[in-house]
């Protein structure tokens, strides 16, 4: 039978950013997926904060270069690409120097939410799904982890559906204890709109860009969902209970090493044995 190859994209990932809920399981999960005999690939920001020296990222001159149009402003992208430390799993690194030279992540040194996290995020997700285009790899599942990732079920199923890379995709919505109370930019989704994705798939962001409706509308949008931590906002939990999608709660390592290959492999079996 044809190995199942997963995508993960993630906003962070340990050990390459600090250790946290979040970065900690965004390395499990392929660790994991690798060691059950699955095709792997990594995405996530070359923020200013990682040491390129010593976890050797070098760029792959054969997907940088393209530009990412946002609201009219072009962006260079730059691919770099290390091994997950103790692995043989590749970690394609998104860069660009208007979004990702800063030695933080999603926060300054005085804890404030930047203020264009929202084009970060954008440019993010569509790099990713650019990169997958240029690298001719057709992922079976996309897992996103984390509210800057999230854009890219949408994305996806709108969009990029339309390449033959894509058109068989299952999306996994890994949600975690990620939750900001800043809102997004005012005209967050003016910007997020592109080709055929329009306003009509996003009727919460519609409302108020925050992350609630921002989440929302991602597992509208996403073919099944998991929940990484008891302490997610219960309003989540009880809008995935009205979408007709499979969900998992995972809250400790044990359960989702032997719970999450299982989840997959339910998601995919019939794609892999026809």
């Amino acid at each position: 039978m044809e190995k199942a190859r997963v995508l993960f994209v993630s906003q962070e990932i340990y050990p390459f950013v600090k250790e946290n809920e979040l970065s900690k399981i965004s390395r499990l999960l392929p660790e994991n997926a690798e060691k059950n005999g699955k095709e792997v690939r990594v995405f996530m920001p070359r923020y200013g904060c990682i040491n390129e020296r010593r976890y050797n990222l070098h760029e792959v001159i054969r997907l940088s270069g393209i530009n990412i149009i946002i609201e009219n402003n072009d962006h260079l992208l730059i691919i770099k690409v290390a091994r997950m430390p103790n692995t043989s799993i590749q970690v394609y690194f998104i860069e660009n120097p208007d979004f990702f030279q800063r030695k933080f992540t999603l926060r300054d040194d005085n804890n404030s939410f930047f203020d264009d996290n929202s084009e970060r995020a954008i440019f993010f997700t569509r790099s990713v799904a650019e990169s997958i285009k240029k690298l001719g790899w057709s992922p079976h599942v996309i897992v996103l982890h984390g509210w800057m990732s999230a854009l890219l079920a949408p994305m996806v199923k709108y969009v990029y559906s339309k390449h033959p890379l894509f058109s068989d995709a299952k999306i996994v919505l890994a949600i975690h204890n990620d939750e900001f109370s800043e809102s997004l930019s005012d005209n967050f989704l003016d910007k997020l709109l592109f080709d055929d994705l329009s306003a009509e798939f996003f009727p919460n962001i519609s409302k108020k860009s925050n992350y609630i409706n921002l989440m929302k509308d991602a597992l509208m949008h996403s073919d099944a969902a998991m929940f990484l931590n008891e302490n997610v906002n219960s309003e989540l939990v009880e809008f995935s209970k009205s979408l007709d999608i499979p969900v998992i709660n995972m809250f400790n390592e044990n359960e989702i090493l032997n719970n999450f290959n299982d989840f997959i492999d339910d998601l995919v079996a019939e794609e892999l044995l026809s």
